[in-house]
């Protein structure tokens, strides 16, 4: 076991080594490997920086997840960033090659560990809120509330029906209406919600919507609409980020290989 990983380590050295040679990278101009470093983590941060604004503008995301799954993209050019710093004090420093490894290894580590567990986080939180609007819709946390106020708007609307001659076709058409939930936010996001979505209902289909007349053929609940929705988080946001914390350690492992450090 000791002579395959004392073998495995003098390959990697042998490969790691023709690489600098055919780079020309010595001990004179390692600026240039450290420009190279510092260049491909401008182009690994550019995805989850477009996701930081791409996140930034879906209300419904931040609406029932918070900042965690915009602001967790920032981790990313923030940790890639203090690698390459890392390694670049490190040299200056002029430590001995072992406590080099030691420090290299352990900034990987760190910082790796750091973004698979955010990765894993904003996955957790995704599941939670998920099976919140579809499991337990309408029980508990901020779908209660939701749903709480879709059934005081519904009833609303209901008796203005009854009770108006012109038969108003949408709920901000009644009178009073402002009076009642112009302030709210709860309802503006509900017509966000139908606008975005095209939904009726939202823990339950309703027969008919209450802001927009698109959605009067729609047969999906809003809930649901919008768990598809987060549920793409884990995808473009989380599985990324614990991604980009595998690539961290990984290299980390590389370079405590790598006899010439």
């Amino acid at each position: 076991m000791v002579s395959e990983c004392i073998k495995t380590r003098q390959e990697l050295t042998l490969w790691l080594d023709v690489l600098m040679d055919r780079a020309q990278i010595n001990g004179d101009n390692l600026w240039c490997l450290h420009l190279f470093f510092f260049i491909c983590t401008a182009v690994l941060s550019i995805y989850p920086l477009v996701m930081f604004f791409v996140i930034g503008q879906n209300i419904h995301v931040l609406f029932w997840m918070g900042l965690a799954p915009q602001y967790v993209n920032l981790l990313v050019p923030g940790c890639l960033l203090s690698v390459n710093l890392g390694h670049l004090i490190f040299q200056c420093a002029r430590v001995r090659p072992q406590f080099i490894k030691v420090r290299v290894m352990t900034l990987h580590a760190v910082l790796g560990c750091i973004l698979i567990v955010a990765g894993l986080h904003i996955a957790r939180l995704v599941r939670l809120t998920s099976d919140e609007l579809i499991s337990e819709c309408g029980n508990a946390g901020l779908t209660k509330v939701i749903q709480s106020e879709w059934n005081t708007m519904s009833n609303f609307y209901e008796d203005c029906i009854a009770n108006s001659q012109q038969k108003p076709e949408f709920v901000q058409q009644c009178p009073g209406f402002a009076a009642a939930f112009g302030n709210s936010l709860y309802s503006e996001y509900m017509e966000d919600m139908e606008d975005d979505y095209l939904c009726q209902g939202f823990c339950k289909h309703w027969s008919k919507p209450l802001f927009n007349e698109d959605d009067v053929e729609s047969t999906k609940t809003c809930a649901r609409s919008i768990a598809k929705d987060i549920d793409q988080v884990s995808y473009l946001i989380a599985m990324p980020v614990a991604g980009y914390g595998v690539l961290v350690v990984s290299l980390g492992i590389l370079l405590q290989g790598y006899d010439h450090i």
